[in-house]
């Protein structure tokens, strides 16, 4: 059975789950793709699109984006925090596409961050991203026109994980008021013991040993602040 505590390297997954540890290099390699990807999409003609360099709780800088209807623009809107999923280890793919529909359909501001991914960035890096961006809204919602009352979080697969815990850690530290979540497929679970963990081994796309090689990437570098882990 995988411990995210028992796990520290390529050569434990390798013996763990049976198969080669996921090739770095080649996601690596994707991930400049979806970088790249993202940067040359085309914006939806009637969203204001615009990037931001964030700092995060170790100094260190990452890229957030924010996309609001043109017509809302000049005004104060609401604000949905959207965490992108991706197993923790994969750039932003589609959910750009999905972040503009939701600004158009919900007429609200949109903030998507580019939170850092293991196994470069493993636990608790891309979780602290993502609370920073928490912040920085709520701090700086004049700036950014969004009603600081009216801010929720979204997230889907390792996203909706990112949104549950962010929630979770916002209520511990009462630093503002998150008006409602909405966990998509959420990561919830890393006991890795269900009936679905056991049935589906070889799935297309994903399955039960992809998982717990997620896992065992999130957690391979376990952090001074692993205690966060426990929450």
């Amino acid at each position: 059975e995988i411990g995210v505590r028992l796990v520290g390297s390529e050569m434990c997954i390798r013996d763990r789950l049976g198969h080669k540890p996921l090739n770095r290099a080649k996601l690596a390699a994707s991930n400049i793709f979806l970088k790249n990807f993202f940067t040359l999409t085309k914006r939806k003609g009637g969203i204001v699109y615009r990037r931001y360099r964030l700092k995060s709780f170790d100094g260190k800088h990452f890229d957030t984006h924010t996309f609001v209807p043109r017509e809302r623009a000049d005004g104060v809107t609401p604000c949905l925090i959207y965490f992108h999923g991706g197993a923790f280890n994969t750039e932003c793919s589609i959910q750009h596409f999905v972040v503009q529909r939701l600004a158009e359909r919900l007429e609200c501001k949109i903030v998507l961050p580019f939170y850092r991914l293991a196994p470069a960035y493993p636990f608790p890096f891309g979780f602290e991203d993502c609370y920073s961006t928490l912040q920085w809204v709520v701090r700086h919602a004049e700036g950014l026109k969004v009603d600081k009352n009216r801010i929720a979080v979204m997230g889907d697969s390792a996203g909706g994980n990112l949104s549950a815990a962010v929630c979770l850690r916002n209520r511990d530290e009462n630093f503002c008021e998150i008006k409602f979540q909405s966990l998509i497929y959420p990561v919830t679970d890393d006991s890795m013991d269900s009936p679905s963990m056991k049935k589906y081994v070889d799935t297309p796309c994903f399955n039960a040993v992809l998982n717990k090689e997620m896992c065992c990437l999130l957690y391979t570098s376990p952090s001074p602040r692993d205690g966060l882990l426990s929450r």
